[in-house]
């Protein structure tokens, strides 16, 4: 394990779209959003999060060969490890391998289709507002919400980065989309 530190603070996550995704939709889809793989999105969303810690902390990361895990250097440079399978745990997300799901998925293009046309690159800002245009059908606005979560929290790339383009057919699928390991 190598003991330099190769730390980075990046602040993409915009928790905030949670509250814009649920704030948004009716009764009957906020309800199926608190009973979603994201439900414990909704309850983080508001948590205090102390800069200093995260600060303290990440400047004792240390180097892993293991993109699953990462190492902290702590008190009397003793190593300690946090598994993305326990970020997975305390986020209640099914974990597994998302390559057996890759084909399950159903390339149906149909939400690619009515709100992006060709959809050559689509990107966060054009998602978040075909979420926020949406008014006729609310199944797709929570669709589309649960996409722009995705996005704008667990992905959490720059808004001019193109969409992950799998996930337009995978929200498609409710039941499917709340078994995937999010990985």
């Amino acid at each position: 394990m190598n003991l330099v530190t190769e730390s980075k603070v990046s602040s993409r996550s915009i928790l905030l779209k949670i509250d814009a995704v649920y704030n948004a939709l009716d009764n009957e889809h906020n309800e199926l959003f608190l009973n979603s793989c994201f439900e414990n999105l909704y309850n983080v969303r508001t948590m205090q999060i102390s800069l200093k810690l995260i600060h303290n902390l990440l400047i004792r990361k240390v180097r892993s060969k293991n993109a699953d895990e990462l190492w902290f250097c702590l008190e009397n440079e003793q190593a300690t490890r946090f598994l993305f399978f326990e970020f997975m745990l305390v986020m209640s997300f099914k974990p597994g391998d998302e390559a057996e799901y890759k084909n399950i998925i159903v390339q149906n293009r149909r939400l690619l289709e009515i709100y992006f046309g060709d959809g050559s690159k689509i990107t966060p800002s054009h998602l978040y507002k075909a979420f926020d245009n949406e008014e006729d059908n609310m199944d797709d606005k929570y669709k589309l919400g649960l996409a722009c979560i995705y996005e704008s929290v667990l992905r959490a790339k720059k808004l001019n980065t193109k969409i992950d383009g799998h996930i337009l057919n995978l929200v498609d699928d409710l039941d499917l989309f709340n078994q995937y390991p999010w990985g």
